[in-house]
């Protein structure tokens, strides 16, 4: 495999969620460089990465929490900085509630170079599941695992609007 990886994750105050997020970020399969970058604009929250994280993270993948300290506009705008802030020109997202299975990385930048896609690739099934249900597939309007290039990113405006930038990030992008 020939690409490298950021994984943008916005955060606000679900400090409950976070760690099961990064532990499914730690136990990826791929095995390239890959990192993640938590964005949080709690302005009475710290997040910190504790050594025990550190040590635990294969080599080349990173973890960089972002404390800006005070509110951003919209969750767009926390998206658009996370994007900025990215060291790899492939982008997913990755969100503070995600629970990913460990090969999530790895086939998204496998499909990705197949399908040989300019700037976007979306898949076209989410499946999630939420506590006291059953595993369900919907149909597409989140991302679910999408992969873009920051250059896509940028070229259709970032993710710009209120509400939810992943849907309309993947209707611009389409």
């Amino acid at each position: 495999m020939a690409e490298v990886i950021s994984c943008i994750c916005c955060h606000y105050g679900r400090t409950w969620l976070l760690p099961e997020a990064i532990e499914s970020f730690i136990r990826q399969d791929f095995d390239q460089p890959a990192e993640l970058v938590v964005v949080n604009d709690h302005p009475d929250v710290t997040i910190r990465q504790h050594e025990s994280i550190h040590e635990r993270l294969p080599e080349g993948r990173t973890i960089r929490f972002i404390n800006w300290g005070e509110r951003m506009a919209t969750l767009s705008h926390k998206f658009d900085y996370g994007v900025q802030l990215a060291r790899y020109g492939l982008i997913c997202m990755w969100d503070d509630d995600d629970l990913s299975a460990p090969n999530r990385l790895s086939y998204t930048v496998c499909q990705w170079l197949m399908h040989n896609k300019p700037g976007y690739l979306a898949f076209p099934k989410h499946f999630y599941s939420e506590e006291g249900k059953t595993t369900t597939i919907t149909p597409r309007g989140i991302h679910g695992g999408d992969v873009f290039t920051s250059q896509a990113y940028w070229k259709v405006g970032g993710s710009t609007g209120e509400g939810h930038n992943d849907q309309n990030l993947v209707k611009r992008m389409k």
